[in-house]
């Protein structure tokens, strides 16, 4: 592993850190070899057995590879050999790398509607999503994606500038939110639908490639 490899990884020079913004850790992106704030990467690491997995909550235990949180960008690194190269031995990289983290990171955004739901941030059914946005309060709109065309234009032509996500199904919807045939759902402004925007703009990435949700 080169000295310019060895920068890629979890394990930073403290000159390195010493640059990074204290409320915004960056890490570095093993293909576009660019910094950025890790809430736009994702970090996998090698399991036990020397296949490389993704580690979306970035709890597990071992040093961190990052790459741009983008299904385009990491069939990149497959193709190049890029986790090969900077893990610097022998791992076994997935081919679907990019549908496994996909899939760890919608559980993490459901989890977070949840959470929402429990913190009394969130609101589900039409009338009570509309009269968020009525009262400005709205920070994103979820339409169910096999939800009725007509009541989420409706819907997102009031939102205005109100991130729209449109990620889920309904039964997922339901699920997260505990509540049956959730087809609208909004999030109030402030820190949890901050959150909640940048994973499902994470997953987008995942899924389709190039930040799209």
């Amino acid at each position: 592993m080169t000295m310019t490899d060895a920068a890629m990884v979890e394990t930073e020079s403290d000159e390195t850190v010493a640059r990074m913004p204290a409320r915004r850790p960056q890490r570095r992106c093993i293909v576009s070899r660019s910094t950025a704030p890790k809430t736009g990467l994702l970090r996998c690491v090698v399991g036990p057995d020397g296949t490389l997995v993704p580690d979306a909550s970035e709890r597990l235990p071992g040093r961190g590879f990052w790459v741009t949180a983008d299904r385009d960008v990491i069939e990149t690194a497959l193709k190049k050999r890029n986790f090969e190269k900077v893990a610097g031995g022998a791992v076994r990289v997935p081919a679907d790398l990019a549908d496994q983290a996909a899939a760890q990171v919608e559980r993490q955004c459901l989890a977070l509607l949840g959470l929402a739901r429990r913190a009394g941030v969130a609101v589900t059914g039409h009338d009570r999503v509309a009269a968020m946005i009525g009262k400005g309060r709205a920070g994103i709109l979820l339409s169910a994606s096999d939800g009725a065309a007509d009541g989420k234009r409706r819907l997102e032509a009031a939102a205005g500038d109100v991130p729209v996500v449109g990620l889920f199904d309904r039964d997922a919807l339901s699920a997260a939110f505990g509540s049956g045939n959730v087809v609208h759902a909004a999030i109030e402004r402030g820190n949890m639908a901050a959150r909640i925007l940048r994973e499902t703009t994470r997953l987008a990435a995942l899924r389709d490639g190039r930040n799209r949700r």
